[in-house]
Formats: C-alpha cells, structure tokens, sequence
C-alpha cells in the first residue's frame, strides 16, 4: 500500500488497527546519513516494548498500571520522494485485542470532529459548563460508541483553545 504524506500513512495504519482493536504510535524515524531526508518512518502497537523505570523512589502518590507487554506488531514505511510505501508488516499480538464494544475508546482512535469542537467552543463561550456540553453531544451523537472521542478530550480541547488565545504577556 502507499500513501503520499506521514499523516495519510499514519491515518490508513490507525484505521487498520481500529478495526482490528488494538491501539497505535508513532515510533522511529530514520533520515539519510548526513541530511534531513527521511527515508524511513514506522509505527507500532502501543504495548510495544516494555516501559523503563527511572525512579525507584518507595514514596509515590499513585501506582500507575503498566500496559507495555513486548508486542511485536509494527509497520515500517520507507519514504522515497514523499511517498510512503509498506516495506515491512508484523500483524502477530502476543495480548489480547480490544472487544468491539470497547473500541471507541482506544486512545489513537479518539478524535474531535470540526462539527463537534465548534459546539464545544460555541457552548463554553456561551458560560456552558465542559461536562454539560460533552453531555449534550453524547445525546446527540446517541452513545458512547457514536461520539468520537472521550470525556477528558473534551476540557483537554478547551485548555489547548483558550492557551491559543493568550498572546504574549497576557496573564
């Protein structure tokens, strides 16, 4: 398969694993030696690996679960003239895959739609509290399933337009 920009490649590789229930990320980048062209980029699964452990201080607020396993599941692009073409594909979990009645909250699925963040920016402008707009378009959407992103996407948006707003100096 090709595509034509990094962010077509990532999109066709992200609705692949949409649809097969696991959740991706962007991983290595390899330029030629010596420039900034890119010759090869890939993705994985996002329980690629295992996490690192930088601070094994016994004094933390919360223990985070650790969802890295080893998965082996990646795709590697390589780039030539701006066109990303599949070099190599490993599709082989070792963990489970994403029910599909969960899989609208798998992380690199969740995205606000242009139609959905002008509501949000609308309603919060207008004084609505961020909970009760994301309410209101969880009805009009019909289900969790149907609206596109999550709960904690919805302040997350409005943080990142209001820190736009700001210029320089303002406090």
């Amino acid at each position: 398969m090709i595509a034509n920009s990094e962010d077509e490649a990532y999109n066709m590789y992200n609705e692949y694993a949409y649809h097969k229930g696991f959740c991706i990320r962007r991983d290595e980048k390899t330029y030629k030696r010596g420039t900034t062209q890119l010759i090869r980029r890939s993705f994985v699964c996002s329980r690629e690996e295992f996490r690192e452990f930088s601070d094994l201080s016994p004094e933390k607020k919360y223990d985070k679960l650790d969802t890295r396993c080893g998965c082996q599941t990646q795709v590697i692009f390589k780039v030539e003239n701006s066109i990303y073409e599949i070099r190599r594909l490993i599709i082989e979990h070792n963990h489970p895959l994403i029910e599909s009645s969960q899989r609208h909250s798998i992380r690199s699925a969740c995205k606000i739609h242009d139609t959905s963040k002008g509501v949000i920016k609308s309603m919060v402008d207008a004084g609505i509290w961020v909970s009760k707009t994301y309410g209101y378009l969880l009805n009009e959407a019909g289900g969790y399933q149907s609206i596109g992103f999550t709960k904690r996407d919805c302040p997350n948006y409005i943080q990142v337009e209001q820190s736009k707003r700001i210029e320089a100096g303002d406090g």
